[in-house]
């Protein structure tokens, strides 16, 4: 199966808009912002994220195939999340060079802070 090539070696990019007037950071900080997680995967895949804000289920937040890749968009409260891409059954995570941290049964999470 081919990898779409402008997605090689990059899985996650998540965006957050930020406010350009400082008067309105307070009002900000406590609201969901939308995140984007993308993921390279083979096309025809079963791709989805899992994660501390979804409670690890692996078929919560399905990603969706699009041009140069899958993603999926998620409200997320400003924090610190771990997470993973779980792809055709297995469980990744991001190759992009994100901290990672050890997750207790072997095996490592990424992390995305908001």
């Amino acid at each position: 199966m081919a990898v779409r090539d402008e997605w090689k070696g990059s899985n996650l990019l998540s965006r957050v808009v930020k406010p350009k007037d400082k008067s309105m950071e307070a009002s900000t900080r406590d609201k969901k912002r939308r995140v984007q997680f993308r993921a390279a995967a083979p096309l025809g895949s079963a791709v989805f994220v899992a994660g501390s804000f979804n409670k690890w289920d692996p078929r919560a937040t399905p990603m969706k195939e699009g041009p140069g890749g899958y993603a999926a968009t998620v409200l997320l409260l400003p924090g610190r999340y771990e997470y993973k891409f779980v792809i055709n059954g297995e469980w990744v995570t991001d190759s992009r060079g994100f901290e990672t941290v050890p997750n207790g049964v072997g095996s490592r999470n990424s992390v995305m802070v908001i």
